[in-house]
């Protein structure tokens, strides 16, 4: 009688008790603690930009020709590969000043101290000297500790859209800043490729491909996601050689689309039947072949505009797919993968307008971090609905042929069935 009595308190407790104690703590850590990677606080550096002209310059000459140019937050590359000449002005802190230059697309730096023009260190993506390291996804220069404010003049190149910049940190808010950009992207890979693994699995254990195509999709997503926070420099806790980088990076975009439409493609198989409208499926069959090629033949900076041009037209094809599904069919499972859609496009969106307002220090967190993981969850989810209404199908089926199989008169339910060798 007391075993009877102590299973069903066990039960509630361990469904329902340790379930809410966890969410409560959560809670409270977020709300009440401090956190262990403080967010820090850095400053924004003016900066006097000169794109080097068809001949090379000496540090002295581009010291000079800075001299005469306006003072600016950043400044955009638009996909120049010729180096760039900039200067700025740093005043001490106290424990140690160090100066970032953050962009993901830097390949190489270099930075003299003005006004004799001594070399403080140069760096690239497998190398580095003097003051000049690489850190987070860019750059980071160390100045120490001065008395004295300083005028910098550096020259570094680029490979992508980028945007030069430059923050000033105290040196140990750079550490932590580091740290919490690296324990973030350790975050980001380790929850996404422990849902991969399980995937695989379920793929193996039913023998059924679609659990694969999601998995790979999965890390693809993953990867996106650290191009866009600056992480994929970094494969499985192995560094990418700087000559794999910019291939790497189009092989993932394009792979990421081809997946994408794959994955809707078997997800919506009867459902596009029901709707029609096959010119769509062309359309976008057609931007995924195109895309592969431009990654396979293209040079990074002219690859980027078709990219973001088929990468458009596929995701606006495929969005217009999910609404007739939607409207027509009323599916949970469309519903589902329409938020997965609708937050890549969000995150999207929301990167391209905080780079044009310069709210860089928002856009790794919620692009890479927050869209990746709920993207793949939300992808799950239309997985799960879809495999539990083709199980549900398969009962029903069931049902229904033992429902006929009962039916038939006694004696010829009995009789064997033959059938022609």
């Amino acid at each position: 009688m007391r075993e009877n009595t102590l299973e069903p308190l066990i039960q509630r407790l361990a469904t329902y008790g340790v379930p809410a104690a966890i969410a409560g703590l959560t809670l409270v850590a977020v709300l009440a603690w401090e956190p262990h990677y403080p967010a820090g606080a850095a400053a924004p550096l003016e900066l006097r930009v000169l794109e080097q002209p068809g001949a090379e310059l000496q540090p002295a000459q581009a010291l000079e020709l800075l001299g005469g140019r306006a003072a600016v937050p950043h400044h955009d590359t638009r996909l120049s590969e010729a180096p760039f000449w900039f200067s700025f002005d740093v005043r001490p802190l106290a424990g140690g000043t160090e100066v970032e230059l953050p962009s993901r697309h830097a390949v190489e730096a270099a930075c003299w101290e003005a006004p004799g023009l001594a070399l403080l260190g140069h760096a690239s993506r497998d190398s580095a000297a003097g003051a000049l390291r690489a850190v987070k996804a860019g750059f980071a220069l160390g100045l120490g500790t001065r008395a004295a404010a300083v005028t910098v003049l550096c020259r570094a190149s680029y490979s992508g859209p980028a945007r030069i910049s430059a923050l000033q940190w105290a040196s140990r808010e750079l550490r932590a800043s580091s740290d919490r950009f690296h324990r973030n992207a350790g975050l980001l890979d380790g929850g996404v490729l422990l849902l991969a693994a399980f995937v695989l699995v379920a793929a193996a254990v039913n023998r059924d491909t679609t659990y694969l195509l999601f998995a790979a999709w999965l890390v693809a997503s993953l990867r996106l996601g650290a191009i866009s926070a600056g992480w994929d420099m970094h494969w499985f806790e192995r560094s990418v050689p700087p000559g794999w980088l910019a291939p790497l990076r189009q092989f993932t975009i394009a792979a990421y689309v081809l997946l994408t439409y794959a994955l809707f493609s078997r997800l919506f198989r009867d459902d596009l039947r029901r709707v029609g409208r096959a010119w769509a499926l062309w359309v976008a069959r057609l931007s995924c072949l195109a895309l592969l090629a431009a990654a396979a033949l293209l040079p990074f900076a002219r690859f980027l505009p078709f990219m973001w041009l088929a990468a458009a037209t596929g995701i606006g094809v495929l969005g217009f797919l999910l609404a007739r599904i939607l409207a027509v069919t009323r599916s949970r499972v469309a519903m589902w993968y329409s938020a997965s859609l609708a937050v890549v496009l969000l995150a999207g969106l929301y990167e391209v307008a905080a780079a044009a307002l310069g709210v860089k220090e928002l856009i790794g967190a919620i692009n890479s971090v927050t869209a990746a993981l709920a993207s793949s969850l939300l992808a799950a989810l239309a997985i799960a609905e879809q495999m539990r209404q083709e199980r549900a199908a398969r009962v029903r089926a069931e049902a229904e042929l033992r429902g006929t199989y009962e039916a038939l008169p006694i004696g010829l339910s009995d009789r064997p069935v033959h059938t022609r060798s």
